[in-house]
């Protein structure tokens, strides 16, 4: 029941809201709990912003120049 009531305020916009990754001193990846969706987020300007594949692309690749530098 407490499952299902999670979901229903998810369809609202009340998320539950985790870190999942530190992506670089101004933006995080997180994610709910209860719908398991995910976002990319700016603290600067609190911006959310859906993580699809070129989200993820994007920091794979900055990961990876990140890598290469040192």
């Amino acid at each position: 029941m407490r499952r299902m009531w999670s979901r229903l305020l998810c369809l609202f916009g009340h998320h539950s809201y985790f870190k999942i990754k530190e992506l670089s001193d101004y933006s995080v990846q997180v994610g709910c709990t209860s719908c398991s969706k995910q976002w990319g987020m700016h603290h600067p300007t609190k911006s959310f912003v859906d993580w699809d594949e070129d989200l993820k692309n994007l920091y794979a690749t900055i990961d990876k120049c990140k890598k290469d530098d040192l």
